[in-house]
């Protein structure tokens, strides 16, 4: 588990929460709000929305909005049945909500019978993505009950959201709606392109097509090559279809992106594009509105496609980093792992934030991608994963020992010595005093019997090893 875990409680117990009021205005309250929950602040952020929803002259408008942004704050902290009442709320005050619709048909997905009306409603969005989306929430709630021509009649009218496509292929059974699937993936950017992949991928795979779905997923690859989503799709492949090739060292495909008046454009249509915020922040020489554009883009990924959102939070915190707010910039990651744990990509940014990776934390991601290769017989991509790891961390302990083992399984203890040396190095960089005294080092004394205990087993590790290269060159 990554220590990012521990971030919300220890903000939660560093800033207090204050249950009194803070006689912001309803703007400030609105700012307050997002700030909160673009920092993972959620408890506070949904004492704000309380506040601002309770506010004085609001419109029923601004008062369904605030108890919306509540309900998400419930949401983050796992407090559905708050998160529920508050779109309840919200739809009281504004009867038909598009947004509190969608939202209440999407925690009602246990109960389809009284989801299906809010579905309905969702539909009135304003903008043709969130038409879409409502189209294909209400499709997969009307195949919860049964009404197969009714979910097809939904998705039909979302053409251009993927999962719908991917829906329609699985319903259809037809390569043509298969490759619509595929088609609209491989038009994406390139920081969801990845994830693209995976959704063409299961879409032909539902179809038999074990070459089409490697193939996608080889296109998933090529953008990170140690993704674990990724090579567990590919083991899901090779299961079903063990003749079918793994996939190569795919070229990564040319990046699909908007200029910069083509964005202004696409936001005045819909104020949370996700790419067109992208390319905007990314043009802005001004900080104080690169700012304003990342709050928007951080508050949009909240909203967005279930494919795509764990790309996007990770997107997110790249954004803060580069304006350099840390706080924010771990948000997003917490929210990334919440939605896929032990993610490679994830720890990269975590260091990136921190100025330090989580030692743990990165090692059980590249181990996680290590073992799918073992299990798809890829000897050498494990060995290559584990090397990338320690690219990035030299010193990392698990790492160390992962890969000289990898070494001495394969029969290669000359090549295993230099990691053995490195792994004893490593062990053996903590004082005496870190080790005997640990309250002056800031560890505690279990903390020091494990740095004891490494500095032991990466002494016999060194040792054995040392040993079968001399007799492997004898």
């Amino acid at each position: 588990m990554s220590g990012l875990k521990l971030l919300p409680v220890l903000l939660f117990a560093v800033g207090g929460v204050n249950a009194a009021s803070t006689g912001g205005s309803p703007a400030s309250l609105r700012a307050r709000v997002a700030a909160e929950l673009n920092a993972a602040n959620p408890w506070r952020a949904a004492r704000l929305a309380d506040e601002w929803a309770g506010s004085n002259g609001i419109s029923a408008d601004e008062r369904a909005e605030a108890l919306i942004q509540g309900a998400l704050a419930h949401a983050q902290v796992g407090d559905y049945a708050g998160a529920e009442a508050a779109l309840q709320e919200a739809l009281k005050a504004k009867p038909g909500q598009p947004d509190a619709s969608y939202l209440l048909a999407e925690a009602m997905r246990d109960r389809p019978e009284q989801a299906l009306p809010h579905g309905l409603n969702a539909a009135a969005s304003g903008t043709p993505r969130g038409r879409s989306a409502a189209y294909r929430l209400r499709a997969e709630i009307r195949l919860d009950l049964g009404d197969r021509a009714g979910a097809l009649a939904d998705l039909a009218r979302a053409p251009d959201d993927l999962e719908a496509l991917a829906l329609t292929a699985s319903l259809s059974r037809d390569a043509k709606d298969a490759r619509r699937v595929c088609d609209a993936a491989g038009a994406q950017p390139a920081w969801r392109r990845a994830a693209a992949e995976r959704v063409c991928a299961r879409a032909l795979y539902d179809l038999k097509d074990y070459s089409g779905a490697m193939a996608a997923l080889g296109n998933a690859l090529s953008l990170d090559a140690d993704d674990a989503d990724t090579l567990r799709g590919i083991l899901r492949v090779k299961r079903t279809s063990p003749f079918e090739s793994a996939p190569g060292a795919a070229v990564p495909l040319p990046d699909k992106t908007m200029t910069v008046e083509q964005a202004r454009a696409a936001l005045a249509a819909d104020g949370e594009d996700l790419e067109a915020l992208r390319v905007l922040i990314a043009s802005e020489k001004n900080m104080a509105s690169a700012v304003k554009l990342a709050e928007r883009f951080t508050a949009a990924v909240r909203r967005s496609p279930n494919w795509q959102r764990v790309d996007a939070y990770r997107l997110s915190a790249a954004q803060w980093i580069a304006l350099k707010d840390k706080k924010k910039a771990l948000g997003s990651l917490e929210r990334a792992e919440d939605l896929s744990a032990t993610s490679v990509a994830t720890e990269k940014l975590v260091g990136k934030a921190l100025g330090k990776f989580i030692g743990g934390a990165l090692s059980e991601a590249y181990e996680a991608a290590m073992k799918v290769r073992l299990e798809l017989g890829d000897e050498a991509g494990a060995e290559a994963t584990l090397e990338r790891g320690l690219q990035l961390a030299p010193a990392n302990i698990q790492l160390l020992r992962l890969m000289i083992s990898r070494k001495l399984a394969a029969s290669k203890p000359r090549e295993a010595l230099p990691y053995a040396e490195r792994f004893a190095a490593a062990a053996a960089k903590a004082t005496p005093s870190a080790m005997w005294n640990p309250e002056k080092q800031g560890l505690l004394p279990n903390g020091a019997v494990e740095k004891r205990n490494d500095i032991m087993e990466a002494q016999q590790t060194l040792e054995n090893v040392r040993r079968a290269a001399a007799a492997a060159t004898n």
